[in-house]
């Protein structure tokens, strides 16, 4: 592994919409989103419990129903620049997700750009007979201490990747809202949007609205 590493959230960092909200806005229905989201926001429920009610919720599923999420997000030239310049830096680049394999892998393709990350970490989306069924993560390094816990836990696998790899000098996580606040901490650099920015005990965390703020402070790395 190279000596840097960043760690890049999936659903509204990578992307310009969080994929599994517009998934569950389209196949649950709206009161029962509505109870469960609030019950994960607030923090009754995990991510663990939020996905898995949620997605046993959804009737119809297809390839051609997550193909229709995926058509309607859109992607930044500032995506690709900034991962061409971090693959040119020597970084390993890697995504942490709550979100779902299936959904991820279709987006990475349907733009080109899988070849830049060299792992991913996320959790998985079987669909059967027009039913989803949600797959935590069953990586030995998703082990979440959270008392409410999570489908992914970021902090135990960013944990669990730097130091298996103990060549790793330097550690970079790009975030943007709550669910990416525990990971972000074990990173020695954060870049953030507001959502995550304001809530995050950081003494190394920089704002970002674009990743056009990434690509500058990199090129002078």
């Amino acid at each position: 592994m190279n000596s840097k590493i960043i760690f890049f959230d999936f659903d509204g960092t990578l992307t310009s919409k969080d994929t599994l909200d517009l998934f569950f806005e389209l196949n649950v229905e709206p009161k029962k989103l509505q109870e469960i989201s609030s019950l994960w926001e607030s923090g009754v429920i995990g991510s663990k419990k939020c996905l898995t009610d949620l997605f046993a919720l959804c009737n119809n599923i297809s390839i051609a129903s997550i193909h229709h999420i995926v058509d309607n997000i859109a992607i930044s030239e500032d995506t690709l620049n900034l991962l061409k310049l971090l693959k040119e830096k020597g970084f390993t680049i890697c995504i942490v997700s709550d979100g779902v394999d299936l959904i991820i892998d279709m987006f990475l393709k349907k733009h080109g750009i899988q070849d830049y990350f060299d792992n991913i970490y996320s959790n998985s989306l079987k669909i059967k007979n027009e039913k989803a069924f949600f797959i935590q993560n069953y990586s030995d390094k998703n082990i979440c201490l959270h008392n409410i816990k999570c489908a992914l836990c970021k902090s135990a696998i960013i944990e669990s990747v730097i130091k298996e790899n103990k060549g790793v000098s330097q550690s970079f996580y790009i975030g943007d809202v709550l669910s990416d606040l525990h990971g972000a901490l074990k990173c020695d650099y954060v870049f953030a949007k507001n959502g995550l920015f304001d809530i995050l005990p950081h003494k190394k965390k920089i704002l970002f609205y674009s990743f056009s703020t990434i690509i500058k402070f990199f090129d002078t790395f």
